[in-house]
């Protein structure tokens, strides 16, 4: 085998993972090392209760490593494994040594070897086709026993990796009783592994644990799949279990379909009382909204199989506790084409007095049925009754799609003026507001609200100030710009477009944007600084020139030179010395700014033309060559640029 530094490990398996292997390495951690057919094979003990299974294969000087740890591969314990080969190679069992030493052994000697490992490790009896023991003869009480105590000892392990292992031997069992006539023995194992698995889950595995949710799933679906065996008494008694176990689905695994398998035509008027029940009595909400919906839709789908598509109504309306029932109450007798009943669901939902908290899909499907009832029963829509479900919509983030049903329904009942007015006077949420302003063309508004908001989000405001510029509005615009530019502390990514920088400094008196620039320089807000001097340029070149003259190191080069071509026309002197300091500067970092230098050199040659100068500039550019005569990559590309001013 190739030879390896700790730097080779380090470089293999991160800083981490070394010093952590190492420390494993240096504890005596590694025991039973073996070297078999240039494979490293060894156990390494860690917090477990058992000592991980470690191999390290070397191919053409690559490294891999695998695990039965949590993390599975290249992982402390192949760094701990490599560095007592490293370290004391000879601490190495030699297995190929080991197996050819067989061939000289009897029949017997081999026999007896054999008894000695099965007895060492049961779970090889598989590998060489012995089946295991007959299934009938299964303790079901004794598997029952090893789930809880697999998993109270098992919890430790955050992924669930070991845990599966180890209750993934349970569940073949329970595979093996189903297969040899036992299903009711091999249902009672299934439902002892979820409702474990579910305590783990709510105890100590994160959702997105795939292989821990893998397995639940597979026994959910085992315990489907053997229900068409089970006698219906059987079932009868199994229901309140599944069910609790169905309402405890907080992470969507799909355990309804244990509950579908085991509803008969006998049983299923059973199981709704059941279901009636147990939603009646949650009065602090413990079962999500989710497993509500999608037992109550698995009652009405099985029922609907039975011939009997009322029920749906029926099952919804006997669920009805909290105002988000009242949406799958409508919805279902939507279904029967029953608009107007539908709508007056919900409002007696939004009627509901003990239930303070809002309903936001309640308050939808308010304006969803409200929608289609204004064109034939306008009459039917009181706006006044629509204002509060229209408040807690626009008390989110502006949603064009939800306040297009809104706005509609407002419109056709010609209340869109009261629907703004109650909008500006009670929600909190100014943004939304200002866009639902905004889509309804009520642009005045939306900038009164603007100008009395100074919370309000930098590219809602900016939304409205562009409406006003649209709108023929354009000194209310600025107004609104020339405020946010003077107050807001760090405007991060919200720098207001190019074209609306060009309108506020266009609309703006000198004084007003010396506060802007005051502000601007005041904060470093290089960003927005970069924005403002293409357009004071020309209006205000004193104030282009002190931004740029702030900022020059942080803009790119190009933006550099183009706003000292332009404010050069009036203050050439102050753009030469910014345009040599840009360069000075780049050309002292790195060659890898040369280029950039080059940008800001043509940028100085122009401004010489520009000033009259240009006689001056083939002096001035032989200078600083002869000043940078040592960098000979900088040298090459002034020859190129500027040969003939160089000669």
């Amino acid at each position: 085998m190739p030879g390896f530094t700790d730097d080779d490990l380090v470089a293999m398996f991160g800083d981490r993972t070394y010093e952590r292997g190492l420390d494993y390495y240096q504890s005596g951690n590694v025991s039973d090392p073996m070297v078999l057919d240039g494979v490293l094979y060894a156990e390494v003990w860690g917090s477990a209760e058992e000592p991980y299974e470690t191999s390290v294969t070397i191919e053409d000087g690559d490294v891999f490593s695998d695990c039965t740890c949590p993390v599975g591969d290249m992982c402390k314990h192949g760094v701990a494994v490599l560095l007592t080969w490293m370290k004391d190679p000879s601490t190495f069992t030699d297995g190929d040594k080991a197996l050819k030493s067989l061939e000289g052994r009897s029949k017997e000697e081999l026999l007896e070897l054999i008894k000695k490992l099965l007895s060492r490790h049961r779970g090889l009896i598989g590998e060489i086709g012995v089946p295991k023991a007959d299934a009938k003869s299964a303790n079901v009480s004794a598997l029952m026993k090893k789930i809880e105590h697999t998993v109270s000892s098992g919890c430790e392990y955050h992924d669930g990796y070991r845990l599966v292992r180890k209750l993934e031997a349970i569940a073949d069992e329970a595979d093996a009783l189903s297969e040899n006539g036992r299903p009711e023995d091999a249902a009672r194992i299934y439902l002892k592994l979820v409702e474990s698995c579910l305590e783990v889950y709510e105890e100590y595995c994160h959702e997105s644990d795939d292989e821990f949710g893998s397995f639940v799933v597979g026994c959910s679906e085992a315990f489907a799949g053997i229900a068409s065996d089970l006698d219906d008494e059987f079932k009868d008694g199994q229901i309140d279990a599944v069910l609790a176990l169905v309402w405890r689905d907080d992470w969507s695994i799909g355990l309804e379909n244990m509950l579908s398998a085991i509803i008969t035509s006998k049983n299923i008027e059973s199981v709704r009382q059941r279901v009636v029940r147990d939603i009646k009595a949650d009065r602090n909400g413990h079962l999500g909204r989710m497993q509500k919906d999608i037992v109550i839709d698995l009652l009405s789908n099985i029922n609907k199989s039975y011939g009997k598509p009322g029920e749906k109504v029926r099952i919804a309306e006997e669920c009805l506790v909290e105002k988000d029932d009242y949406v799958r109450y409508a919805r279902a007798v939507l279904d029967t084409g029953d608009l107007e009943g539908a709508f007056a669901i919900v409002l007696r939902g939004l009627a509901v007095k003990n239930d303070t908290s809002p309903s936001i899909r309640l308050n939808e499907l308010y304006f969803e049925l409200a929608s289609r009832l204004v064109e034939r029963k306008p009459e039917l829509i009181d706006y006044r009754a629509s204002l509060i479900p229209a408040l807690s919509i626009t008390s989110a983030w502006f949603k064009p799609d939800e306040y297009a049903l809104v706005s509609g329904v407002f419109r056709r009942i010609g209340r869109l003026d009261d629907l703004h007015d109650f909008l500006i006077r009670h929600s909190k949420n100014r943004d939304t507001v200002a866009m639902a302003l905004i889509y309804d063309g009520n642009v005045k508004a939306a900038v009164k609200l603007a100008a009395q908001a100074p919370n309000m989000h930098p590219d809602v405001l900016f939304k409205v100030a562009r409406a006003a510029k649209e709108k023929g509005m354009p000194d209310e615009s600025a107004s609104l710009l020339r405020t946010f530019s003077t107050g807001v502390k760090r405007f991060w990514e919200h720098i207001p477009p190019d074209d609306l920088i060009d309108l506020m400094v266009n609309r703006s008196g000198t004084p007003s944007l010396k506060d802007v620039c005051d502000n601007i320089v005041k904060n470093g807000l290089s960003g927005f600084g970069a924005k403002m001097i293409p357009a004071l340029a020309k209006k205000s070149p004193d104030l282009a020139a002190r931004l740029l003259k702030e900022f020059y190191y942080d803009m790119p080069a190009g933006a550099v030179a183009d706003a000292s071509r332009a404010i050069s026309v009036k203050l050439p002197e102050q753009m030469m010395a910014i345009c040599m300091g840009r360069v000075n500067h780049d050309c002292l970092r790195s060659h890898v700014h040369y280029d950039d230098a080059l940008l800001l050199l043509k940028a100085l040659r122009d401004i010489y033309g520009l000033s009259g100068k240009k006689p001056e500039w083939p002096g001035a550019i032989r200078q600083f060559a002869t000043d940078n005569k040592g960098k000979k990559k900088l040298i090459g590309k002034l020859e190129a640029a500027f040969g003939a001013d160089l000669r």
